[in-house]
């Protein structure tokens, strides 16, 4: 990726899905639908998940790699066929934990300087436990240094020609209505409900 890797190309948006497959699920205006986390006053209301139209050239977009990187990273994805090879489903694996890296990057380094004065606030007016913002915050830096992890294990296979992943592919047999999956543990419901941690 162009901040952790050094590249010296700027990033261009990054699709997370080929656009031949965000082509297949557009409606008739080229859109798609997308979820995301609504973020509006989080300090004193729960988050919610809302959903929201998207052209496929902004659908599922990040600032992720430059454009040869990019262009040769995922070449097996968008100029081939998509049938489940290894070099596809590692492909699909590589981009999916880069982009959700790229995701918790963002949100620790903007937030880390708004941490950094709660903490500071927190010692200083001797209190026991800094704000909980805080500590929602050190736990996504955690989860960006476990998915760094993850992307530099596939980095260590590809270089390494080793593949120890595992894959499973679903064919449908006609087009399902709607189709969401996740790589991560959801916190709320649809309806904004905080879900208890176990």
């Amino acid at each position: 990726m162009f901040w952790a890797d050094n590249c010296a190309v700027p990033p261009i948006a990054s699709h997370l899905l080929s656009r031949s497959w965000l082509e297949q699920i557009a409606d008739t205006s080229h859109e798609i639908i997308q979820f995301r986390v609504t973020t509006e006053d989080r300090m004193n209301k729960p988050g919610r998940i809302e959903a929201y139209g998207s052209g496929i050239n902004k659908a599922m977009r990040f600032p992720g790699f430059c454009q040869p990187h990019d262009n040769e990273l995922f070449a097996c994805l968008e100029k081939q066929v998509f049938s489940a090879t290894r070099e596809q489903l590692r492909a699909l694996t590589y981009r999916s934990v880069c982009c959700e890296v790229c995701a918790k990057h963002q949100v620790v380094d903007c937030n880390w300087d708004r941490v950094d004065t709660q903490m500071q606030w927190a010692l200083e007016t001797n209190q026991q436990a800094p704000p909980s913002f805080s500590f929602q915050m050190m736990g996504e830096m955690v989860r960006c240094v476990r998915l760094f992890g993850k992307k530099f294990d596939l980095e260590n296979m590809w270089r390494n020609g080793s593949d120890s992943m595992a894959g499973y592919v679903v064919r449908f047999a006609t087009r399902p209505t709607v189709l969401v999956s996740t790589t991560i543990n959801p916190l709320i419901t649809f309806t904004g409900r905080v879900l208890a941690a176990r």
